[in-house]
């Protein structure tokens, strides 16, 4: 017994040591505790910092993206080349269940330096467009939710800050202070004043380690305050992103994983294929065969699997047919049918989303009929039952645009986006929480198309007494070819004149 105890506790202690230096957080929709004056909703937030089991996400395998009109004419083919080198880094995740407990595979800092496009005043569309795709699957900034304030009271002349941790180790699940291998601690300040706002500012405990790493801090960095300095570094230009770092897979394996399991509806419009099928004669019931997309009942006849069963009592439009197979004559042909579809059920994570591009062109009007199959699982009597799902919509679930956002004071503002997050706590329980729920599209991705700009102090100064010289759009990477400028048609040389030449 005692050899047995010693072993367990060596596990137990290496268990523990593995998941050290790790973290994720999670997004969803502000609760009402989450004010303006206690560091949420700031700026252009999106989301708030959601507890364990309170998570949203997609509950489709499939999601659809697309360019409208307004990105492809500004950014043109490159634009699009960088926006797939995103989806490609999402599409090359492996399935949850193939991931290490660790995730050592995953750095803890794929930040890197392009030098050519710093000194352009580049910033790197690619590594934005897969910053707002992890805030979009649920992801929130790690860095930032290390330490947040839940309340602030005052009694007499003093204020009383009440400070929680939503940040959660991958492997235990327990609150965490390091986020990619950084410790943590935090000061109360006043961040804002008219409106007054105090957070609980981050900050690393080691100026020598590499801090605030997690992709998914890019797209919330000019939000709320976090490790101040580190968070601007990862804003600078010429700064791009390899890939995910390791916290942010762990937000997704958590997340998408099979054994987290909410109550979902599965959204959209959900419609059912018709096609034609043969119910076999006989006694031996459904025939099998065919498709889940061609027939309920599959081809051929006699014995066999049916993707769609049960869904007899289902059959519409049914005529008389020739003999099924195996089991005999007197077979049914099947047209037009109907199914019945469990919308409410109990779901796991589906574990991979696949990112699939689909054409769409917003000037002209043109209505898109996107029909998403795809295989939903779902538990019931405790058992796993799948059906062969059809989602019908008009529009692609992510939208990539571009505009003119206008200025906050007299800088134009880089990008925008939002998030459709549906709350399914009312069907998970009786007790009132901030979810579970989903995610789910419309979603618009917009990039300023405002171009290169520069700010000048009183009447009479120019262009050789600009004072603030903005970044422009690029992609670009670790190689020694040139980086691709935007819009269509700029070229490095026009940068330059203005950077150097002025």
């Amino acid at each position: 017994m005692p050899r047995f105890i010693s072993r367990l506790l060596t596990v137990v202690c290496l268990l523990a040591a593995s998941s050290v230096g790790q973290a994720f957080s999670l997004g969803g929709p502000f609760a009402t505790w989450m004010r303006q004056e206690i560091g949420y909703q700031i700026g252009a937030d999106l989301a708030g910092p959601m507890n364990l089991g309170e998570e949203y996400r997609w509950n489709q395998r499939t999601v659809t993206y697309a360019y409208d009109t307004s990105f492809l004419n500004y950014f043109g083919s490159n634009g699009v080349f960088a926006i797939e080198a995103a989806m490609k880094i999402l599409n090359d995740l492996p399935s949850t269940d193939a991931l290490s407990v660790e995730l050592n595979e995953f750095p803890m800092d794929t930040r890197r330096v392009n030098y050519t496009a710093q000194a352009l005043g580049l910033l790197d569309l690619k590594s934005l467009a897969l910053s707002m795709m992890l805030e979009q699957l649920g992801v929130a900034v790690p860095e930032r939710w290390v330490f947040t304030l839940r309340e602030r009271v005052p009694i007499g002349a003093i204020f009383f800050y009440t400070v929680i941790r939503r940040n959660f180790d991958p492997v235990s699940l327990v609150p965490t202070s390091y986020v990619n291998g950084s410790l943590y601690t935090y000061s109360i300040q006043q961040t804002y004043a008219n409106p007054d706002i105090f957070e609980a500012v981050e900050i690393a405990v080691d100026p020598n380690q590499p801090s605030v790493t997690s992709v998914a801090s890019l797209a919330d960095s000019l939000n709320g305050t976090y490790d101040v300095a580190a968070a601007s570094a990862s804003q600078n230009s010429g700064t791009f992103y390899s890939g995910l770092t390791r916290d942010d897979v762990a937000a997704l394996r958590y997340l998408y994983r099979r054994q987290n399991y909410n109550v979902e509806t599965l959204g959209g419009t959900p419609i059912i294929a018709s096609g034609t099928g043969v119910l076999g004669g006989g006694t031996a019931g459904v025939g099998g065969g065919g498709g889940p997309w061609e027939s309920p009942f599959g081809g051929g006849g006699g014995a066999g699997g049916d993707p769609w069963a049960p869904a007899i009592g289902a059959i519409t439009n049914a005529a008389a047919g020739g003999g099924g197979g195996a089991a005999g004559g007197g077979g049914l042909a099947i047209t037009n049918f109907t199914r019945p579809l469990i919308d409410t059920a109990l779901r796991p994570g589906v574990e991979k989303l696949s990112f699939v591009r689909v054409n769409y062109d917003s000037i002209l009007g043109v209505v898109l009929n996107i029909r998403n199959r795809f295989a939903d699982t779902y538990i019931t009597n405790g058992a796993a039952i799948t059906q062969f799902v059809e989602l019908s919509t008009t529009q692609p679930d992510i939208v990539f645009s571009a505009n003119d956002l206008g200025l906050a004071q007299f800088v134009p503002i880089t990008y925008g986006r939002n998030i459709n997050f549906v709350d399914q706590d009312a069907i998970n329980g009786t007790e009132t929480l901030s979810g579970p729920g989903n995610i789910r599209g419309p979603v618009v991705f917009t990039f300023s198309d405002i171009g290169a700009w520069i700010v000048n102090r009183n009447v009479g100064s120019g262009e050789d007494s600009a004072f603030i010289i903005g970044p422009t759009w690029g992609f670009f990477d670790a190689s020694t070819n040139a980086p691709l400028v935007f819009p269509t048609g700029t070229s490095i040389n026009d940068l330059e004149r203005i950077v150097v030449g002025r």
